[in-house]
This record gives C-alpha cells, sequence and structure tokens, in this order.
C-alpha cells in the first residue's frame, strides 16, 4: 500500500514537472501614457489639506488606519480640505476617478 501511494506521488509530481504552459497572444494592456502626479501639502497638516495634480480626480477619501472612511469631497482644482477636526494620527487620501476606481492612495500625518 505505502508503494501504491509513492508511485502516485511520483506520478503526479513528474507530470506536472513536465507540462506545458500555453499563452494567450491576444491580450491587450491598456496602458495610460501620461504619468499620474498627485501631490498631497503639507504633510504633516494641521487644518487644510492642499492639492495638486495633473489627472482626472472627481472624488477624494480620507480614511483612518482601520479603513473607516472619515471624510468624503468632490474634487474641485485649487480647493483646500478641511481636516482640522480629525484627531492626531495617520491617515490615507484615496482619489477616485469619474467611475469610482482608485487612481492613487497617499499618506498623511495629521498633528
Amino acid at each position: 500500500m505505502k508503494q501504491i501511494v509513492l508511485l502516485f506521488f511520483f506520478i503526479v509530481l513528474t507530470s506536472s514537472a513536465f507540462s506545458q504552459t500555453s499563452f494567450n497572444d491576444r491580450l491587450k494592456l491598456n496602458l495610460e501614457s501620461e504619468k499620474i502626479d498627485i501631490q498631497v501639502y503639507p504633510n504633516p497638516v494641521t487644518d487644510y489639506l492642499k492639492v495638486s495634480d495633473n489627472a482626472s480626480v472627481e472624488r477624494v477619501k480620507i480614511f483612518n488606519l482601520v479603513g473607516k472612511a472619515v471624510k468624503n469631497y468632490d474634487y474641485l482644482r485649487g480647493r483646500d480640505y478641511f481636516v482640522g477636526d480629525l484627531p492626531k494620527g495617520i491617515y490615507l487620501v484615496q482619489f477616485s476617478d469619474n467611475q469610482s476606481k482608485t487612481i492613487i492612495t497617499k499618506r498623511i500625518s495629521k498633528r
């Protein structure tokens, strides 16, 4: 019985070791040629958070480190975002586009 089990494992291991992998050459990637550059300042922040960007941002969400959304803003270029009522700590600022896809997430420190 022991020999049969060992033979079975040997066959399985050798057959998977010599198996072939195929690739689909029709897969196309949609890469954006433009580099996303979003700056969040000052960091550490006390009252107002400023943002400069070259991306198509629609929403700004601020999360605590537990993952709870604590602030949610519609994005307006040149607007300052009030965070003075948040407790001191580390937060994540998530920027999303008009399809609610995350563009980038930045870390800030609130003092």
